[in-house]
């Protein structure tokens, strides 16, 4: 466990962590989780859009909100659970993800990263 720090791009691997971005004004980003989940903010459109292939969604597809300027994210990941934070939790969203990768790829130029690996849980009994 542990934490990494990081500038504009990173490949990571974890299936329980914490991602924390700050992005630079103006900037686009792309977060591709696990197989075929992924995360994308398009500034020059206004939207942050999660979209979730067969194997990450098992019938879920895409979500979008409409955001005129995205500041920062936090992703909270576990096994089937992912939850992301918007601007300081101005927003949020939610969805049950599936897959068995444990890849994280992020694209964010000009913004500043951290990734937190968190240890997984058992419930026993």
């Amino acid at each position: 466990m542990g934490t990494s720090h990081f500038e504009d791009s990173a490949a990571l691997h974890g299936r329980h962590f914490e991602l924390s971005l700050t992005m630079a004004p103006g900037s686009s980003i792309g977060i591709r989780l696990r197989e075929d989940c992924e995360l994308s903010y398009d500034f020059a459109v206004g939207e942050l859009e999660l979209r979730m292939g067969p194997v990450c969604g098992a019938g879920r597809d895409e979500r979008r909100m409409r955001l005129p300027e995205l500041t920062d994210l936090r992703l909270f990941v576990d096994d089937t659970t992912l939850e992301i934070f918007v601007n300081d939790g101005w927003a949020t969203m939610t969805s049950r993800m599936f897959g068995t990768s444990d890849e994280v790829r992020v694209e964010a130029p000009g913004s500043t990263g951290s990734f937190w690996e968190m240890r997984g849980f058992t419930v026993e009994g």
